[in-house]
């Protein structure tokens, strides 16, 4: 039974040999800005642009009176959107798109 459960899961999800190859095309995609169509709410937008101006996640908390395990949900959530790992990662990558005007930077 359990040979059985694998060939299936084999057949129907077969490995891919160039996997690292996918990864590698995946990031050049990322890198040429080809992100287009991503949203961001009012709160989302309002935490970027503090994040872009350099506060921390209690100050952007005390300033726009939400919590902080808000923003941090917040920050989630953009990063997820914007395909990145890390605040200026994802500062760059709104930048690029033009979701933070010039003057919102530090």
């Amino acid at each position: 039974m359990l040979e059985m459960i694998l060939l299936f899961i084999i057949r129907k999800f077969p490995p891919r040999a160039n996997w690292r190859k996918t990864a590698v095309d995946n990031s050049r995609k990322l890198n040429d800005h080809d992100l287009k169509g991503v949203s961001f709410d009012k709160k989302e937008l309002s935490i970027l642009k503090e994040v872009a101006r350099g506060k921390g996640n209690k100050e952007i908390a005390d300033y726009l009176l939400i919590s902080q395990r808000a923003v941090e949900y917040n920050l989630t959530r953009i990063f997820g959107k914007l395909n990145v790992r890390s605040r200026s990662e994802a500062i760059f990558e709104a930048k690029q798109l033009g979701v933070i005007p010039n003057e919102d930077f530090i």
